[in-house]
């Protein structure tokens, strides 16, 4: 019985861990930055490609690069 509950415990974080792990990536596509919040302040820029946030602590506001170009 004692096993059942080990594995339970066991098998129940490695569940919480792979879900914090998914809704950590991002991907800035390219033309775009990603402006980094932690907790409200600002933190720095992530170029485009692969970024890494801390899940509930860290947001990411996309940014488009063309917004300021003006075509005449």
């Amino acid at each position: 019985m004692e096993i059942y509950a080990t594995l339970c415990f066991l098998g129940s974080t490695i569940l919480i861990g792979l879900i914090f792990l998914a809704a950590s990536i991002r991907i800035v596509p390219k033309g775009k930055r990603m402006l980094v919040y932690r907790l409200g302040r600002y933190i720095g820029e992530k170029s485009p490609g692969i970024a890494i946030l801390i899940p509930i602590i860290d947001r990411g506001v996309l940014k488009d690069l063309d917004s300021n170009r003006t075509d005449e």
